[in-house]
């Protein structure tokens, strides 16, 4: 007596229909029938392999394991049985086993050049999910750390893997002097009363270091919330124009004061913020987040420039200021990085994709000159100094937080082409201690061998950074 076709097709489908929706129940019975009958090879390796995930499911490890392993045979160049097991063992705690698995699925997917091996059935981001946990308990810490970055850093993965592969990454980044050496120049600034140093930048003009030191008067209290040491409760920010000598000691300190005739909306948060200082146009120039310029306590990007002459109580004013249109007027704005090609005016305004706008100085309207995707996904990178001259093209340093208890922040080097074309980039890294650590600008050294960021450490002290060049270049990674 022989088996109908037609109905071996039609058993064969029935069971991919409630397999490929997760009803296992339903597909089981008619699986057991088309494997008792006989297929095709290609029809047996689905069966088996996905009635592993149906033993998996019901927690019949022999089974699972007796199928995934028949699957392999039928199709020894499949990835997806060692890519299942690997998961398994993960949530069972057994990390050496999900690590040989996951390495192996791993080499089979990058082995086949052919469409073999369906994207549809396991992502391979799945595999190195699954490293970037278990590779931190196997003593395989870089592979983790490489790991987490392949996802972070590539297009269509699930905003809910790269998240949770951010927050598995925190373990694997390491501090600056893991990569290099690192010499630290504390920032003297006289602060008014109640008020802290934090966030300079930095820029030099005719061989003398200037520094925009931003104070506030808040207490940051665990990256969670800012409270205010007045009795108004108003979050408040002073700068100073600071020039050092070439020990980096103050030589000169001079207030900032922005009190232009314009239309200011009441909010609990006033000042000229992490304000990025540069030169053009013979003039002291400044960008700054401030939040009173629109009533909906909006975050805005102000382009401000310096009166060069001081008042009769030493003190720079704001001569001019001009809210910098973005591309959304309801969007928040922030770490827009300045800098000046052949006399323009430029901003780097995102990463992903690489957004470059000129912006009018009279009316604040920008121009987009440049938009271009990376090779890689840089949306998580925000910020932070530069961009400056750098080997034939541009280098900038970038932060990225990420939320646990609180937030925590790390930082990248990236590297452009004078083309404005991202080749190079860095693994995270943090400064000193897995908290607050913004840097708000970078320079050159007087010495040209050295990097000089202007950092800020806690939302309380500020200070310069001195990093060797050619340990930069050292991290830089080529983009592949």
């Amino acid at each position: 007596m022989t088996t109908d076709p037609q109905q071996k097709k039609s058993s064969f489908e029935r069971a991919k229909y409630h397999f490929d929706r997760d009803e296992w129940d339903e597909a089981y019975p008619y699986a057991k029938k088309i494997l008792r009958e006989g297929s095709n090879p290609e029809e047996k390796f689905y069966l088996r392999y996905h009635l592993g995930r149906y033993y998996d499911e019901k927690k019949e490890e022999r089974k699972m394991i007796s199928s995934y392993l028949a699957a392999n045979y039928l199709c020894p160049k499949r990835f997806e049985p060692f890519a299942q097991l690997a998961r398994h063992y993960r949530h069972k705690g057994d990390n050496n086993s999900a690590y040989c698995f996951a390495r192996h699925a791993l080499e089979l997917y990058d082995s086949e050049e052919d469409d073999e091996n369906d994207p549809g059935w396991v992502s391979p981001h799945q595999m190195y999910e699954d490293i970037s946990i278990v590779a931190f308990y196997v003593d395989k810490k870089n592979e983790g750390f490489a790991a987490c970055e392949r996802i972070i850093l590539s297009y269509n993965v699930p905003y809910s893997m790269k998240d949770a592969t951010q927050k598995n990454q925190f373990f694997y980044i390491k501090p600056w002097e893991s990569y290099g050496s690192i010499k630290v120049h504390p920032i003297e600034v006289k602060c008014p009363d109640r008020f802290s140093p934090l966030n300079p930048s930095i820029a030099v003009h005719d061989g003398t270091y200037y520094v925009n030191c931003r104070t506030v008067n808040f207490i940051n209290e665990k990256c969670q919330s800012y409270r205010s040491r007045d009795e108004d409760g108003i979050i408040r920010t002073r700068n100073f124009l600071l020039t050092l000598n070439d020990d980096f000691q103050t030589l000169e300190q001079h207030e900032i004061i922005e009190d232009m005739e314009r239309q200011r909306y009441p909010q609990l948060v006033v000042g000229l913020e992490d304000g990025r200082i540069f030169r053009w146009k013979e003039r002291w120039f400044m960008t700054a987040t401030v939040m009173d310029t629109v009533p909906d306590w909006n975050p805005k990007i102000a382009l401000v420039r310096l009166n060069p002459e001081l008042d009769s109580e030493g003190r720079y004013h704001v001569d001019s200021f001009v809210q910098l249109q973005g591309p959304d007027p309801n969007r928040c704005e922030k770490n827009w990085l300045p800098f000046v090609v052949e006399g323009q005016l430029r901003f780097i305004y995102g990463w992903n994709p690489l957004t470059i706008y000129e912006p009018d100085s009279l009316t604040g309207k920008c121009e987009k000159l440049y938009e271009r995707e990376c090779e890689l996904d840089l949306s998580l990178l925000r910020g932070s100094g530069g961009p400056i001259s750098f080997d034939g093209g541009y280098l900038a340093v970038t932060h990225e937080v990420i939320f646990r208890d609180e937030r925590h922040y790390f930082h990248r080097f990236v590297y452009l082409d004078y083309s404005f074309t991202v080749k190079k980039i860095s693994l995270p890294f943090f400064f000193f201690e897995k908290k607050v650590e913004y840097s708000c600008g970078m320079t050159w050294h007087m010495d040209q061998k050295h990097l000089l960021l202007s950092v800020g450490l806690g939302d309380s002290k500020a200070c310069l950074l001195q990093l060797s060049a050619e340990d930069v270049r050292r991290v830089l990674e080529e983009i592949e």
